[in-house]
């Protein structure tokens, strides 16, 4: 591995291929001057305490499991970085999204999680997920879903929500019940009953054997006492500084705080946010700026919860956590959005138990009370689809 100093002005970084690095020790930068409009310095990693954190860039799956390895929690700051489909393609190589003036990046399906930011006081280790051939290493799977390690982010749902979506071979309740089934049924079952559910060709309901035990299932993940991989602990930093510092927000009305009011607020800094950036290509070399921008991002998050947590009542310090934390319960996905028609293949419909017929399905995972567990965009699509019509070309 190499090493990386860096002591150039921050506006004479260019993207080089030649100082691409598979991990960046000791990398830092100055700090950047004040606006005379704002009495709070930049935020940055390396300026912020008097030992800045290392920060890693792994490639590798030994890499990710080295680093990964080191964070100590139980309290690890993170964050993902997405990737236009559109800015990849048009500006491949590069930092460049489409925040430049096209204004296509914003809401664009093909969005997908590029990098994973996870950090502790001392270390910041940044993976990127296109160099591990469109999975997540093993590594930070293991840490995504540990329950007795708090992932502290801002907007923390929507990130959990994508990388299920996004990577259901890797985030599920169990593998013997992910099933696969046509999207009218699927929709059908919203709206009428669990017992019209239609499973395709690709799968079928679990077997039950002579003494009544339901069997494993076939089809997509149909794997034995594999233990499930949900993303646990997910800390959502703007609902801890609600439930801690309640007094402070009032003013918010319980809405989402933006981790640049925290990061004022609670640190005296100012964060910066660039859409070119958050827009941008996080695939491939990632360049100073990039390094810069999603370490902050995830260091930020850990240094409010440090001062959120030095206010909080030590004995109430579990309730607050718990409260915090985004409730991973059952889900549903699309297999794939990734037709310009909106065509989704299949759905996945993750249940709480073992394998079971669906005479005895939970219909309550699914109910309008639960609603909201559904991420985003397929409680959206979900809602506004009519199953029974067949002009929606399904």
């Amino acid at each position: 591995m190499s090493t990386l100093n860096l002591d150039s002005d921050e506006s004479d970084f260019v993207s080089s291929p030649e100082t691409q690095l598979t991990d960046i020790t000791d990398w830092s930068l100055p700090p950047s001057p004040a606006h005379s409009w704002r009495r709070s310095t930049v935020f940055s990693y390396s300026t912020y305490s008097s030992t800045p954190p290392e920060l890693v860039v792994v490639h590798t799956e030994d890499e990710a499991d080295e680093q990964l390895s080191r964070l100590v929690g139980p309290y690890l700051g993170f964050d993902i970085e997405y990737t236009n489909a559109l800015a990849s393609a048009y500006f491949p190589g590069t930092h460049l999204g489409l925040g430049l003036g096209f204004g296509l990046a914003h809401g664009a399906e093909e969005s997908k999680p590029a990098l994973l930011q996870f950090c502790d006081e001392h270390l910041i280790v940044l993976v990127q997920i296109d160099q591990f051939k469109d999975a997540i290493p093993k590594k930070a799977v293991e840490i995504i879903c540990g329950p007795a390690i708090y992932k502290i982010a801002a907007n923390i749902h929507s990130d959990e929500c994508r990388l299920v979506q996004n990577f259901p071979e890797q985030f599920y309740k169990s593998r013997s019940t992910i099933r696969t089934c046509d999207i009218k049924s699927a929709v059908s079952c919203l709206i009428d009953d669990l017992d019209a559910l239609k499973f395709d060709g690709n799968s079928r309901s679990p077997s039950t054997d002579d003494d009544g035990d339901s069997g494993s299932a076939s089809g997509i993940g149909s794997v034995e006492d594999e233990p499930s991989r949900v993303p646990a602990s997910m800390l959502e930093i703007s609902s801890f500084a609600h439930t801690v510092d309640a007094d402070t927000w009032d003013s918010h009305n319980g809405f989402h705080i933006a981790l640049k009011d925290l990061c004022d607020h609670y640190l005296g800094k100012r964060l910066r946010k660039g859409q070119n950036f958050h827009d941008g290509n996080w695939t491939g070399y990632l360049n100073a700026q990039q390094r810069e921008y999603a370490a902050n991002h995830a260091y930020a998050s850990l240094m409010i919860f440090n001062s959120i947590l030095a206010i909080a009542q030590q004995d109430l310090l579990s309730e607050y956590l718990d409260s915090s934390c985004i409730e991973t319960t059952s889900h549903l996905r699309w297999k794939s959005i990734h037709d310009h028609d909106y065509n989704h293949d299949n759905v996945y419909n993750l249940n709480d138990d073992g394998p079971h017929s669906t005479d005895d399905t939970d219909t309550s995972v699914l109910s309008s009370s639960n609603m909201d567990t559904i991420c985003p965009i397929d409680r959206q699509d979900a809602l506004e689809a009519d199953p029974v019509d067949d002009s929606l070309g399904w």
